[in-house]
């Protein structure tokens, strides 16, 4: 009989620590999962806060400056900027051949769904080490708006120190607003600066 009720104990005992073992065991693997998506979570805002001050800081440096009158080179011929803005306002797109493809090919399908209607608007200055390259990228994305070769160090300005394709606004004065370096990661923060900058330079 005693030998029973000792045989029970232990099975309870040991239901008990299996249990036990169990529930610590759902407990860590919650506290890790916790863990790694407060991780994730934190990266993301540190990535967007990273995001939005680089445009911030950006656009403060470089609203109001004058551009260079730099030389486009485009099918044998040489145009200065002054020339492409003499009109109006206009969009730049400003990238070279070293920027990463996947960032400078995202942002041309929403130029063609924000300025499809005025493609006189847009400018696209790029730099190619051959301009055969440039050719073949243009015509390999149905590049509708002017596409203009220019030196890759032509400007000189904080802009390009990013090493990532981007925006600004470039007006009749050769002053310059509205720098944004688009990021994949933010798709409708690019649609928002293209909605913007359309009402601006086409009103």
């Amino acid at each position: 009989m005693t030998n029973m009720i000792m045989t029970n104990l232990n099975k309870i005992i040991l239901c008990l620590t299996l249990f036990g073992i169990i529930f610590i065991s759902i407990w860590l693997i919650r506290s890790l999962q916790s863990k790694t998506d407060t991780t994730t979570q934190n990266t993301i805002n540190d990535n967007e806060f990273f995001f939005y001050q680089t445009n911030l800081c950006l656009n403060n440096k470089m609203r109001g400056l004058t551009a260079l009158d730099i030389s486009c080179g485009r099918e044998g011929k040489t145009l200065l900027l002054s020339d492409l803005a003499k009109d109006g306002p206009i969009l730049v797109y400003r990238y070279s051949d070293i920027n990463c493809s996947v960032c400078v090919e995202s942002e041309f399908a929403n130029l063609r769904q924000f300025f499809k209607q005025h493609t006189e608007k847009v400018i696209i200055l790029c730099s190619y080490e051959y301009e055969s390259n440039m050719k073949a990228f243009r015509r390999n994305n149905l590049l509708k708006y002017p596409i203009y070769n220019t030196d890759m160090k032509a400007f000189s300005w904080d802009a390009d120190l990013y090493d990532r394709p981007y925006y600004f606004v470039l007006h009749p004065d050769m002053k310059v607003s509205d720098f944004y370096i688009p990021e994949t990661a933010y798709p409708e923060e690019s649609k928002a600066y293209l909605t913007g900058v359309e009402r601006l330079i086409t009103k």
